[in-house]
């Protein structure tokens, strides 16, 4: 855990160890769909995975890559049939259609977190930035809720922690303060929820802990003012 003097210039320790090390828990790679184009758009992601872990990362995001394209839309299609009665999913469609909207849209959410870590791994941090925030965005249609919406769980409030730990990495490597600025309130906000991980990864940063580093990027971005 990090002592309290790693806070002394109020900058906080790096998280990209925690989201590499934390495996994407909220997804499990083995999980099985009917429909065809997004069971291979998941073997694609678990090649991709496997090159990852052998340090070939410029071909994994290649595959992760191909993966989003051939299994985007059918996440996004049973986003709407789940939100929308009125979606573009027909009536025959969706008697025949039995998988489940949040288990796709995890796995959406994994790609591009999975593709994030590839693009750290490579320094591509303008690309990494983009995947990070990809994953921000896709954790907002969460049929469970979103930053603490009523229909939060545990599950999808470690989905958001981790999509946020993604996007604060990429700030803090960027020196990017007005967003990291902005992701910290939103972590702060859920770190302020009843759920059993009141700490940002294993290196356990507490939610006073992000309330001074806030502290101290609202007074340097005043400053600038």
């Amino acid at each position: 855990m990090a002592s309290s003097d790693s806070f002394s210039n109020g900058r906080l320790p790096l998280l990209l160890q925690d989201i590499t090390s934390s495996d994407l828990m909220f997804f499990d790679a083995d999980t099985t769909f009917q429909d065809s184009t997004l069971q291979m758009a998941v073997e694609i992601y678990n090649e991709a995975q496997a090159l990852a872990k052998d340090g070939n990362h410029r071909k994994a995001c290649e595959e992760y890559a191909s993966g989003l394209f051939i299994g985007r839309k059918v996440v996004q299609k049973l986003q709407e049939a789940a939100l929308d009665e009125n979606s573009s999913i027909t009536a025959e469609e969706e008697e025949e259609e039995e998988d489940d909207p949040r288990l796709a849209l995890e796995w959406l959410i994994a790609t591009y977190l999975a593709m994030f870590q590839s693009r750290v791994a490579l320094g591509d941090w303008n690309k990494a930035r983009a995947d990070a925030w990809a994953a921000c965005n896709y954790a907002q249609y969460s049929p469970n809720g979103s930053l603490g919406g009523d229909g939060m769980d545990a599950r999808s409030f470690q989905l958001e922690l981790t999509v946020l730990s993604a996007m604060w990495t990429v700030c803090q490597n960027t020196n990017d303060k007005i967003n990291e600025w902005q992701t910290l309130q939103s972590i702060q906000q859920l770190l302020k929820l009843p759920f059993p991980q009141s700490k940002v990864g294993s290196i356990g940063i507490t939610r006073e802990q992000v309330e001074d580093r806030l502290k101290v990027l609202k007074d340097e971005l005043e400053a600038k003012t």
